[in-house]
């Protein structure tokens, strides 16, 4: 009660809390509308004691949340046991995995258990640590990488801002007008992806 007063009036807030934390019961008592999201560590650890394949499932587990497109998601999760999938579906995936989360589920996925909230709107005041680090990093590994500007079909009064960009894997598509890229990193963080520096460096 005295954290959502010390808030100011409709500021978004999303909850990141361990699975066996009491404050979990109280959130949606106070916080009304609120988002409320598990770490990832919590939800392998409950997993680890309600499935027979607890611990074999460690690999794929990590690799499932941490991916940016659901149908490399739903290609993942049919890889796990059954009694693993049902445990993650009682569960719920907006829980626990990225590609499900209605927010950006970067920054606090790590946070300790004390620090209890991250409130999103600060992004419009600051650029946070991890953005930075995760935007050099991306910078570095996309020196190589080369951007061609696709040519519309239809004229149009709109500028166009499709680029392919071929990395040393694959070929992804960036669309700069709504800043979305093929990869899925873009839209999933809100941090440019490599591709999408590629293409503002061409």
């Amino acid at each position: 009660m005295r954290l959502k007063k010390a808030l100011r009036q409709g500021r978004e807030v999303s909850f990141i809390t361990n699975m066996d934390d009491i404050i979990s019961t109280c959130i949606e008592r106070v916080f009304l509308g609120s988002y409320h999201e598990y770490t990832s560590k919590s939800v392998f650890k409950y997993i680890r004691t309600r499935c027979i394949s607890g611990r074999t499932v460690q690999p794929l587990f990590w690799m499932t949340s941490n991916l940016y497109i659901v149908f490399d998601f739903e290609e993942n999760f049919l890889r796990l046991t059954p009694d693993a999938r049902e445990v993650f579906t009682v569960i719920g995936h907006a829980k626990w995995a990225r590609d499900y989360s209605p927010n950006i589920r970067w920054n606090v996925v790590n946070i300790d258990v004390f620090q209890i909230f991250w409130c999103y709107r600060e992004l419009d005041y600051r650029t946070p640590l991890y953005a930075k680090m995760v935007l050099h990093k991306r910078m570095q590994n996309s020196v190589r990488w080369q951007a061609t500007k696709i040519p519309t079909e239809i004229p149009s009064l709109l500028l166009s801002n499709i680029y392919r960009v071929v990395d040393l894997k694959k070929t992804c598509f960036v669309d700069l007008n709504h800043h979305t890229c093929l990869c899925g990193k873009w839209h999933s963080l809100d941090i440019a992806c490599g591709h999408a520096i590629t293409t503002s460096h061409h």
